[in-house]
């Protein structure tokens, strides 16, 4: 079909090929790149913001509860020797996000905030309720093989609790901040301790 195209445009055969290698030599758009940062079983920020303003809507319209769970992977060691490279930040966040999509609910969503920030949705689900599911989650992260490019890591995370508040985060803007400053401030105290030691 490109070919007929071409042809029709008077481009001669002789150049398909030479026009075809152009095409693949081309960097990727960074709308392809915006979508490497989505991993499989998750939502991306767009999709993840949706569903979290239909759970305000629905927590103020009906008083019903919601949590979330957010996370974000402070550090990650290879368990073997690893050529330098070789494992992206990337593959480390979409590897942790298939632990996670395994291991939630199935009434639970996992979506992404931004690049390094995970975000497991719970709904009706009390704050309280939230902070068992986050030990239990948390555990069973702990003791699952995390694999990277056939390379098995040790992958270290913080995670916090946000739960829906009418008072406190009123809208979606302010639970979304709440999240992410409490996930911050969680990660740069155990960034802190790490230093330390």
């Amino acid at each position: 079909q490109v070919k007929e195209t071409l042809a029709e445009r008077g481009v001669h055969e002789s150049m398909f090929q030479e026009i075809y290698d152009e095409i693949l030599s081309k960097p990727v758009t960074k709308e392809k790149e915006k979508s490497k940062l989505t991993p499989p079983g998750s939502l991306n920020r767009g999709s993840t913001l949706f569903v979290l303003e239909k759970e305000v809507l629905r927590a103020n319209r009906y008083n019903t509860p919601f949590s979330i769970l957010s996370f974000t992977v402070v550090k990650a060691v290879p368990k073997e020797d690893a050529k330098q490279g070789r494992v992206t930040p990337e593959e480390i966040v979409a590897v942790f996000v298939g632990a996670l999509t395994s291991i939630v609910r199935e009434t639970d969503l996992v979506g992404m905030l931004g690049s390094k920030m995970m975000v497991v949705i719970q709904p009706m689900t009390t704050g309280e309720n939230a902070k068992i599911a986050l030990e239990r989650i948390s555990n069973r992260l702990k003791s699952h093989e995390m694999v990277i490019n056939e390379i098995p890591f040790d992958i270290n995370f913080v995670a916090t609790v946000t739960p829906f508040d009418a008072e406190e985060t009123v809208d979606l803007k302010t639970l979304v901040k709440v999240a992410q400053t409490d996930l911050k401030n969680q990660a740069d105290r155990v960034s802190n301790v790490q230093g330390m030691v």
